[in-house]
């Protein structure tokens, strides 16, 4: 690709990102269809006490039903959008609708690097106006953290592959464990991170890409599993509550 075209790619990226951002920030009083409960609820301790909420491990979701726990450093991340957004309609619009918004670049990056320019940009524009995704970030619906995390993790395990590049390995395992931090689900992350590492074994350089991963993944996760220390019971998250052997209610 010639560097006019990498420009083009990156400054069409860019804007679709730009337009993304406008339209899951417009009329921030009036989010459809309502506002996800987890999302008060994971910052309900935060909203109480804005100070009080400490950067390593974490506390559990208070719902009766879950076992989910809630990253303190996802929580200091909300923290810095309620202070640049308030505590009101706009700063719980931004929790799904910042990283919503980070999403479409990051979709770029991964077409770009699986398929070319031309798949990056409609990568992004799919992102950047698909209902669904912008119904998700207008939502307040806080898994929404996890998809550019994981998207970008991949990309770049792509990336670092293609380049031969252990700076790029290490940034996707570190996307790799901040997603961690997001969801319970998010654990599929690092199991497809680790899986195509496996698939690349005996090229060049393998082994060295393999452990810069792993050890940022890790370093990346580290305030995450200091939770399960403090809350053993809560190991698993919300896969205890829903699973094939839990009975319909």
């Amino acid at each position: 690709m010639t560097p006019e075209r990498v420009a083009a790619t990156v400054a069409g990226v860019a804007l679709l990102t730009a337009v993304g951002l406008g339209l899951r920030f417009v009329a921030p009083v009036s989010i459809p269809p309502g506002v996800w409960v987890d999302s008060l609820l994971e910052a309900k301790s935060l909203l109480r006490d804005p100070g009080g909420v400490p950067w390593l491990g974490g506390s559990p979701l208070p719902h009766a039903t879950a076992h989910e726990m809630v990253s303190h450093l996802l929580l200091r991340s909300y923290d810095l959008l309620f202070r640049l957004l308030g505590r009101g309609d706009a700063g719980i619009l931004s929790l799904s609708a910042v990283p919503g918004a980070l999403a479409v670049p990051a979709a770029g990056w991964l077409a770009w690097e699986a398929f070319g320019g031309r798949a990056a940009v409609l990568a992004a524009s799919f992102l950047a106006f698909s209902s669904r995704a912008l119904a998700l970030s207008r939502w307040g619906y806080t898994p929404a953290t996890l998809v550019p995390l994981a998207l970008a993790a991949v990309a770049a395990a792509l990336a670092a592959r293609r380049r031969r590049s252990t700076a790029l390995a290490a940034l996707s395992g570190l996307f790799a464990g901040l997603a961690m931090h997001t969801h319970s689900s998010a654990i599929v992350v690092p199991v497809a991170v680790a899986c195509w590492i496996v698939g690349t074994w005996g090229e060049p350089g393998f082994r060295r890409r393999a452990a810069a991963t792993a050890g940022a993944a890790l370093f990346a996760a580290a305030p995450w599993l200091l939770g399960f220390l403090q809350h053993p019971g809560y190991v698993g998250g919300r896969l205890r509550d829903v699973h094939v052997a839990n009975p319909v209610r």
